[in-house]
């Protein structure tokens, strides 16, 4: 079995409601009683002996009135009949620019008097008659009494005074004849006369007529409104969605011209009786204007296309030029130019239907929500086209189609809505996972890097023990006295030259073996009492004591020793020397050094900092001093006796290493700021400017600035860093090379 997809589904279930929606407008078609036609008038009279109101219902008034222009005919000649015998006729519903009886068209402005004979009513039943509109302002009377005013009936402008559209008026008929008699004066509105049909019966159907009409205007004004304000509040919410705002936009103002507009009933005038009077003209026309251009750019807002642009902007330009001519003009339902604005809506109309078919046919997604809104309002104005045909007897059914219509698009519009916000969920879920597999990524990521910190400082402290250890092995292979260092264990892991001289047992042939082997006398318990009596600053002298030779021989020799705590680990260093009673300057400078160097441990572990600057600037003025002192002590070991060219060749040759390397250096594109951060072992000095300068490190590329105490292991250590950075060019790298072994040879 196939899984559907949600577009086949979307797309059934649209078909279905646009069947439901099609049958019930055909029922509402097909189910409607052929009612009959109404009577009209003629010559002023109107005769419903033959109408029977319980079986048909209301009346519309319709056809030719008695008419009297520039007259206002007073009550008692309608009585007298006196004045009625010559008037003239004017078709109602109609306006009085409209060419009458004789051909020729009234003007729009002015007064005059509408007269109507009534035969037929049933005098035991109260009735009503009801206007729904008069330009501008009207006065009703029947048989010669006041029924309704519409506002203050006036001969010139000053004295007109509208103040209500609606006209309804109740009486009682007395005989067969009712005369009505309707004064109607215009000073106020573009166009005048009345232009609505005129309804008669019985009170009570006129009531549930009215009654009807203001219950679908409250329905339906209210439920646009509603609408209206979701999507608004949408759009506050989501800003980036338009098609929200000018839906919006779109329902609220056909729900102004619902309530407001005559169509409806002038509900909002009849629920509020002190707005003005204009005010209900004003805001049924200016939506008019304005809804053609925003039911476009809502359109195109849910699917654009290349013309959107210059199509919105071409209703826009008509809708804001109609509102200026409204602004600008008296209130004028009917004049031409608002008549002829009708082609816009018809035009708006037969464009959204045909972007609507091409949309439908190239399948644009969420387009089949919108058949049963087009069905509806296509099926609803062929109703209303056969009514107005006298070709079908119903209802007008527009209104609610075109209700219909916009209900299809607030639903394509929640269907968006809402596959976007289960589009954001789903995203926000993958999100999530996709977030907590990142924080664990991240997580993994930062133990490994702290992981790796670890290991390049490990590996840091490796090489700058390795570094010590032969700085310490090559300042310790200078002293002429044979000297040897030794474990708490009792292993021998250091003998110099000068051991090897004494004895025949060279640096490797002593490395790891035991002490007593060398030193039979010194081994076991006399050597861990002489390491606890050797505790620094204290330094011991045995004398008279047996060395075995290679040779298998044994020479005396007296013993300097001292205990050094090296990175944790203590060792004794032992000087050997033959035929004398107190240790040989060299000899003594060492002993001093190992006392000084247990003393300034900690500053020993600071000075392995040495090689990162940042370590080096962190130490307070004491701490400074006292490093700058154990570094002129490191120093001073370097300078200890040895056979050595002449001061200056070896001061050229350091400052030919250092230009050197600085060169070699220079050849990768970097600066020597970068060779002395990299490297660690020259200070760098950042300037108010900002430029970071090395002042140390240009001291020893010229023989005239450089110290009088160079830093011998500073140049080497330098100079083999560059070496092992760089890799080209070799005739660089080769020359460094020689220049560093030759400097090596001088210690």
């Amino acid at each position: 079995m196939t899984k559907q997809s949600p577009s086949g589904q979307a797309t059934r279930t649209t078909h279905m409601i646009s069947l439901i929606f099609a049958l019930i407008l055909t029922l509402l078609i097909t189910g409607c009683e052929d009612i009959r036609p109404f009577p009209l008038a003629q010559k002023g009279s109107l005769d419903l002996s033959d109408w029977n109101f319980d079986q048909n219902g209301p009346v519309e008034v319709e056809g030719e009135w008695s008419f009297y222009w520039e007259t206002l005919v007073p009550r008692e000649a309608v009585a007298r009949e006196t004045v009625l015998t010559k008037p003239r006729y004017i078709y109602v519903p109609g306006l009085w620019r409209k060419p009458q009886d004789k051909g020729n068209a009234l003007p729009s402005q002015g007064y005059a008097t509408y007269g109507l004979k009534i035969n037929g009513l049933a005098p035991s039943k109260a009735h009503t008659l009801y206007i729904s509109d008069i330009l501008s302002v009207g006065e009703v009377w029947i048989n010669g009494q006041p029924a309704v005013s519409g506002g203050q009936v006036g001969r010139d402008k000053n004295r007109e005074l509208p103040d209500k559209h609606s006209l309804i008026a109740r009486f009682h008929p007395q005989g067969n004849v009712t005369k009505i008699m309707i004064h109607v004066s215009n000073f106020s509105n573009m166009e005048g006369g009345i232009n609505t049909p005129i309804w008669l019966g019985p009170d009570h159907q006129i009531q549930q007529k009215i009654n009807r009409i203001w219950i679908t205007t409250a329905f339906m004004g209210g439920a646009l409104l509603l609408i209206g304000i979701y999507h608004m509040a949408l759009f506050s919410i989501r800003r980036n969605e338009g098609s929200n705002l000018y839906f919006g936009l779109y329902c609220v103002m056909w729900a102004s011209q619902t309530l407001f507009g005559v169509n409806g009933g002038c509900l909002m005038a009849e629920l509020f009786p002190s707005l003005a009077w204009r005010l209900a003209i004003d805001v049924t026309l200016f939506p008019y204007a304005l809804m053609p251009a925003l039911i476009v750019m809502f359109y195109h807002a849910l699917f654009p296309n290349r013309c959107a642009e210059t199509i919105n902007r071409s209703f826009q330009i008509l809708g804001i030029g109609f509102v200026l001519y409204l602004v600008l003009t008296q209130p004028n339902a009917f004049d031409p130019m608002v008549l002829s604005f009708v082609l816009v809506p018809g035009c708006t109309i037969l464009y959204l239907f045909g972007m609507f078919l091409h949309d439908l046919i190239k399948k644009k997604e969420n387009i089949y929500f919108l058949i049963p809104g087009y069905l509806f309002l296509a099926l609803t104005g062929t109703n209303d086209l056969l009514n107005d045909l006298h070709m079908i007897n119903t209802e007008n059914l527009v209104p609610y189609g075109a209700f219909f219509f916009i209900l299809s698009y607030s639903f394509l519009i929640s269907v968006r809505f809402s596959r976007a916000f289960s589009a954001v969920e789903q995203l926000t879920g993958r999100l999530q996972l996709q977030n907590a597999g990142l924080s664990r990524a991240v997580n993994t990521a930062k133990e490994n890097l702290r992981l790796k910190k670890e290991l390049d400082i490990r590996e840091r402290r490796e090489l700058k023990l390795k570094v010590m250890q032969g700085r310490l092995s090559s300042m310790l292979n200078r002293v002429e006295d044979a000297l040897v260092a030794v474990t708490p264990e009792q292993k021998i892991i250091f003998s110099n030259q000068a051991v090897k001289v004494l004895t025949g047992y060279g640096p490797k042939l002593l490395l790891g073996t035991a002490l007593g082997d060398l030193l039979p006398e010194m081994s076991g318990k006399k050597f861990s009492l002489f390491v606890s009596q050797a505790l620094p600053p204290v330094e011991k002298y045995l004398e008279n004591v047996a060395v075995n030779c290679l040779n298998q021989t044994t020479i005396r020799v007296d013993i300097t020793s001292s205990l050094l705590d090296l990175e944790n680990e203590e060792l004794m260093v032992m000087v050997l020397k033959k035929a004398r009673k107190e240790p040989l300057p060299s000899s003594i400078e060492l002993l001093k050094l190992i006392s000084q160097l247990n003393r300034d441990r900690e500053r020993m572990e600071k000075a392995d900092g040495l090689l990162n600057r940042q370590n080096r600037d962190n130490l307070t003025g004491q701490e400074q001093n006292r490093l700058n002192t154990l570094i002129q002590l490191l120093d001073k070991i370097q300078d200890l006796p040895t056979d050595t060219p002449s001061a200056e060749a070896k001061r050229r040759l350091g400052v030919q290493v250092m230009n050197a390397a600085c060169t070699l250096w220079a050849a990768t594109g970097a600066t020597k700021a970068e060779l002395a951060d990299k490297s660690g072992f020259w200070s760098i000095y950042i300037e108010k400017d900002g430029y970071a300068r090395t002042q140390t490190l240009n001291k020893y590329l010229d023989i005239t600035t450089l110290p009088a105490r160079p830093r011998w292991k500073t140049i080497i250590n330098t100079a083999e860093f560059v070496l092992a950075a760089c890799d080209r060019p070799e005739i660089l790298k080769n020359k460094l090379e020689t220049q560093v072994n030759r400097l090596k040879k001088y210690f």
